[in-house]
């Protein structure tokens, strides 16, 4: 759980902040691997955002090739609903999301309740 919970964190950062620099890598083994050596990761945003991350993940894939192969799937998921979404099954939460701020002391509960 704490690789999952690290790799988030490193893979939130590493996307939002790549436009500002070198943000370096994520170790590989942090990340969720296959078999096969591919990253599957899961991405949660609001539907309005689609377009949006879906750029950003093109960025992210491009910037990283080579690195890594990426399997990475957008799935809508309204932030103020993930705090629900993830306290009914936190493994089938996704990698990387967003969230509203005044869920963020809940979410870390949610976390120390599975560590």
């Amino acid at each position: 759980m704490k690789k999952k919970i690290l790799t988030i964190t490193a893979l939130i950062l590493a996307a939002f902040l790549s436009g500002c620099g070198d943000t370096g890598t994520v170790p590989v083994e942090e990340a969720p691997l296959s078999g096969d050596g591919t990253v599957h990761l899961t991405v949660w945003g609001g539907a309005e955002d689609e377009e949006l991350l879906r750029r950003i993940i093109e960025t992210f894939e491009e910037e990283y090739r080579g690195q890594a192969d990426f399997q990475i799937t957008y799935e809508p998921q309204s932030e103020s609903s993930v705090t629900d979404v993830l306290m009914a099954d936190l493994e089938a939460g996704a990698d990387v999301f967003a969230f509203a701020d005044d869920q963020l002391n809940t979410l870390v509960e949610i976390g120390r309740a599975h560590v």
